[in-house]
């Protein structure tokens, strides 16, 4: 959303004969309704929807820790997050979305074997597989409103199926490759289904975290039913985040909120804002949750700079006069 706001910023200080006067007035007075929309939420719960896109942004990275534990891979919690947070910075403040890739390079360096990047790719893809599975029953229940079509939904888990059956069809051809470390997850999870079950459950997590976070800022606007407004806005942000209409998808979770938002019976004015609202929310939280696992991968590193500096001279004297025995007064 950040870069949404800052292309009307940028519109609004060309020159009057770039643009006609009615498109940069209602794009001044649009982005000025908005933000003065955001400023009049409750703020409770505005802090309340940041708290609940960190939630989903753990249940995430919980879901890949579990499939690379699987593969006897080890890893913390608050290093899975943390890694996991720095792909969503990435996603937040870099105009494509590579945050993928990113947590996919993080993660690998915790898996100590050939085909480090393809077993992390693998896991991925398990959490993806069942990341898809989720959102096709959230869309199937979004649609009954009638705004969504239904067919997504029916697309997403076709995808997911197609996914686990093409995994199940490769663990049964042999071949030696480095790419064959993909299926290292696959095969797995297939030997431990409590451990499945673990990735679902922390992907399911992290969607209702999600819900629950679009229905909190429905609340900090006022929204009525702000649980069939949530679960609405999310079916709509999942299915925008899809679709490719954008550079790196900006604007795109803002914009579907709002739709979704309108469609629901709120004022045009207030979708905006609210959109408005969760963009930035959004964006203010990767960074921040990005942000402290950045800090939290470099104090190890850090620690081991800090202890192969030399000592300068004159603490080496000092230590050692102290240790030196005291010579009796006469």
């Amino acid at each position: 959303m950040l870069p949404v706001v800052g292309l009307f910023a940028l519109l609004l200080l060309l020159p009057q004969e770039a643009f006609a006067a009615e498109l940069r007035d209602g794009l001044r007075d649009g982005l000025r309704d908005g933000l003065n929309g955001v400023a009049a939420a409750e703020p409770g719960w505005l802090a309340m929807t940041g708290l609940l896109l960190a939630a989903s942004i753990a249940g995430s990275a919980l879901a890949w820790r579990a499939a690379l534990r699987a593969c006897g891979v080890a890893c913390g919690p608050v290093d899975a997050v943390a890694r996991y947070g720095i792909g969503s910075l990435a996603n937040a403040v870099l105009p494509t979305r590579i945050g993928g890739v990113i947590r996919i390079a993080l993660f690998s360096r915790l898996v100590h074997r050939e085909g480090a990047v393809w077993t992390t790719g693998g896991a991925a893809a398990v959490a993806g597989i069942a990341r898809s599975l989720w959102l096709g029953g959230l869309v199937a229940l979004a649609s009954t409103t009638g705004v969504l079509p239904a067919w997504p939904s029916l697309v997403l888990v076709g995808l997911a199926c197609v996914g686990v059956s093409v995994a199940l069809v490769a663990m049964r051809t042999r071949f030696r490759a480095r790419a064959a470390h993909v299926l290292d997850a696959f095969a797995a999870l297939r030997s431990r289904p409590r451990t499945a079950g673990a990735v679902m459950l922390c992907v399911g997590g992290a969607i209702v975290a999600r819900v629950a976070a679009a229905s909190a800022l429905a609340l900090a606007f006022g929204v009525e039913r702000p649980l069939a407004a949530g679960l609405l806005a999310v079916a709509a942000i999942e299915l925008a985040a899809i679709l490719p209409v954008s550079l790196g998808g900006a604007g795109m979770a803002g914009g579907a909120l709002a739709f979704a938002f309108s469609a629901h019976g709120v004022a045009t004015g207030v979708a905006v804002s609210a959109g408005i609202a969760f963009g930035a929310a959004e964006a203010a939280t990767a960074v921040a949750v990005g942000g402290l696992g950045a800090a939290v991968l470099a104090l190890p590193t850090l620690g081991r700079w800090v202890a192969r500096v030399p000592e300068p001279p004159v603490a080496v004297l000092t230590a050692e006069a102290r240790r030196a025995p005291r010579r009796p007064r006469p």
